[in-house]
């Protein structure tokens, strides 16, 4: 399938004499697909979490360009908006078609258009109007938004944010400064959250674990795809000053046995992060895995040990990136149950206590204002 099939376009694109398609004329996409391919575009060259066009040629793309002209196939230009100049990319089509991505304003414009002799009024129309409209929206709207997404799986689940996390995070930049993402749910392993994830060529089924099964590709990238839906929901599309992304995840790779390609999947998932959101500062905040399976001493839990060691490589390797501990939160009064009401005690358990949960989230967001403050350092306390 090609990139017009992912988009899920609707298209038609007409051939030559001889039967072959036209390589520079003679295509027919609907207003809303233009947008789809200028989204993909902006968005480094992905489109719903998928990498359809390669990163490097997108990023020459949209490379500012010593003179206006013709490069990688769009135009590339910078002209006057208003009372500033943009630089943005673009197609053209005869009678005036454009497909128009400005990548400073993270704005993607369409018009269709039969203006013979005049195509480029609708060019203009972009550039007097829509441009510098979008142009106040990010200088005021969105000034000082830090997005903060939380992931995991049941630990990062059971942390209530608004105990500790938001009020720590907006006491720093300002509550109107402030956007969170939660996207964790309990039992859910690293593949969900990578589109291309396999396991180790050798990787077999443990008989003697309960609940371990064949992963299969629908898994794959599931979990990404809905933490995306919801930062463009809270992020109505806005470009975000700074993210911080806090991981709490591992334990059901433990279990499964997948720790061989756990360091490169938590990677691979920051690499993808970085590319859905090209040129935004951007730091990492891993949660390590308690010591509820300290040298493997869990019979469920056979990898724990490996997958820890992991995560510490990914925060040494990775910039902007630190680890924060956990073993001190899992002994102590269980959060009550949401059904039973019920509390239990503790003891170096899979979860955390109830005031674990609380720590666990004062330390997240610690964590990340030091990072944030670090690579944004003009946008310290409000």
């Amino acid at each position: 399938m090609g990139i017009t099939g992912k988009i899920g376009a609707t298209y038609c694109w007409a051939d030559q004499g001889c039967g072959i398609p036209k390589c520079g004329a003679g295509s027919n996409f609907t207003s809303r697909d233009l947008i789809k391919i200028g989204a993909t575009v902006i968005q480094g060259g992905r489109f719903n979490g998928e990498q359809l066009l390669a990163a490097e040629y997108v990023k020459q793309i949209m490379a500012k360009k010593k003179e206006d002209g013709y490069y990688y196939y769009f135009h590339n230009r910078t002209q006057q908006a208003g009372d500033r100049r943009v630089t943005f990319i673009s197609g053209i089509g005869a009678g005036g078609q454009y497909m128009a991505a400005f990548p400073e304003l993270n704005v993607v414009a369409v018009a269709t258009a039969h203006n013979k002799g005049k195509i480029r009024l609708p060019l203009q129309a972009m550039l007097k109007h829509l441009v510098p409209l979008f142009a106040t929206r990010s200088a005021t709207e969105n000034k000082g938004k830090y997005l903060f997404i939380l992931a995991g799986q049941s630990n990062m689940q059971g942390m209530n944010q608004r105990l500790t996390f938001t009020p720590r995070v907006t006491e720093a930049f300002g509550e109107e400064n402030v956007l969170i993402v939660k996207e964790a749910i309990g039992g859910r392993p690293i593949r969900m959250w990578i589109h291309d994830w396999a396991p180790a060529d050798d990787w077999e089924v443990d008989p003697d674990i309960p609940g371990t099964k064949p992963p299969t590709k629908k898994e794959n990238g599931v979990m990404y795809q809905s933490m995306m839906q919801k930062i463009a929901i809270e992020t109505k599309g806005a470009r975000p000053k700074a993210i911080a992304f806090c991981w709490m995840q591992g334990e059901r790779d433990a279990r499964e046995r997948h720790s061989a390609v756990y360091e490169n999947s938590l990677k691979q998932l920051f690499s993808k992060l970085k590319a859905d959101f090209p040129s935004i500062p951007m730091v990492f905040v891993i949660g390590k895995l308690s010591d509820f399976g300290k040298d493997n001493k869990q019979k469920f839990y056979p990898e724990w040990e490996e997958i820890s060691r992991a995560q510490e490589k990914v925060a040494g390797d990775t910039p902007n990136c630190t680890i924060i501990r956990t073993d001190d939160l899992n002994t102590g009064a269980s959060p009550p149950n949401w059904r039973t009401k019920k509390v239990t005690q503790r003891v170096d358990d899979l979860h955390m206590s109830a005031e674990g949960y609380r720590i666990l989230g004062s330390r997240f967001a610690e964590a990340s204002i030091k990072l944030l403050q670090k690579v944004v350092p003009q946008q310290r306390g409000h």
